[in-house]
């Protein structure tokens, strides 16, 4: 069961300007239409995460990013100033993971840098869903 949830996982990383950006892109304009894809920065989700703790609606936050098809987060590294935010980014992931739903994070953060400084995300992660971009 684990292997095929990491199926649903994909990190993509590489140094600024290698591409990742880009291929997220490139993915949102390949399945807008066929499938639900948000494409977003993890900025965007730690801001939106944040207003519904405070407007009391963080189970609807929880469950429109739990449940769209296909979810494209871009600027990873973000995180890492942000513990409290990486910790539900990681339940957010399992949970898209448990439904079944893609995710595809992409970060400047070296594989082996989001598994030591991210942990709730890292573990998710698996090596064999990793992809190193280097420049495009």
């Amino acid at each position: 069961m684990e292997d095929k949830m990491s199926a649903n996982l994909l990190f993509v990383y590489g140094p600024s300007g290698a591409g990742k950006t880009r291929l997220l892109k490139m993915i949102t304009e390949t399945l807008h239409g066929v499938q639900s894809v948000m494409r977003v920065g993890s900025e965007q989700v730690v801001d939106e995460m944040a207003q519904s703790v405070v407007q009391g609606k963080f189970a609807d936050y929880f469950n429109r990013y739990t449940m769209i098809t296909n979810l494209l987060v871009d600027n990873l590294w973000i995180l890492r100033s942000r513990p409290a935010a990486a910790r539900e980014m990681g339940r957010l992931i399992e949970a898209r993971m448990a439904h079944g739903n893609l995710t595809v994070l992409a970060s400047d953060l070296v594989y082996q840098d989001v598994i030591r400084s991210l942990p709730a995300i890292g573990g998710c992660l698996k090596q064999k869903s990793a992809i190193h971009l280097n420049m495009i």
